[in-house]
């Protein structure tokens, strides 16, 4: 590996513990707080970037499932990538969920703004 490789994997390396950390304060918050929202926002761009990324990609890892799976186009990749895109629906669908939430706190706060 070039060290211009080993430098983007630290800071990718850098990049998932803070967001695994900052999950990981958010998790007990209220469902309604603007600062757990955007975050789940950045979490669904980002495995939403991640599964484009990797369904484009081509076969990188070298192992395989076996002549079944290859020959049904089931490769390491092609699971990493469909994690990703249920992560990312799973955020869009919590995203969508927990919206009256915040807006009935927004209309509460601010009675003459509600629509």
């Amino acid at each position: 590996m070039s060290n211009t490789t080993l430098l983007v994997l630290k800071l990718y390396a850098g990049f998932l513990l803070a967001s695994f950390l900052a999950a990981l304060m958010c998790w007990k918050l209220p469902e309604f707080l603007p600062g757990k929202r955007a975050f789940a926002l950045q979490l669904c761009l980002y495995h939403t970037i991640a599964t484009t990324a990797l369904l484009h990609t081509p076969r990188f890892i070298p192992i395989t499932l076996g002549a079944t799976p290859e020959s049904l186009g089931v490769t390491i990749e092609r699971i990493w990538c469909a994690m990703h895109g249920l992560l990312s629906a799973a955020f869009a669908l919590w995203w969508h969920i927990t919206l009256p939430y915040a807006v009935a706190l927004k209309a509460a706060n601010h009675p003459s703004k509600a629509h």
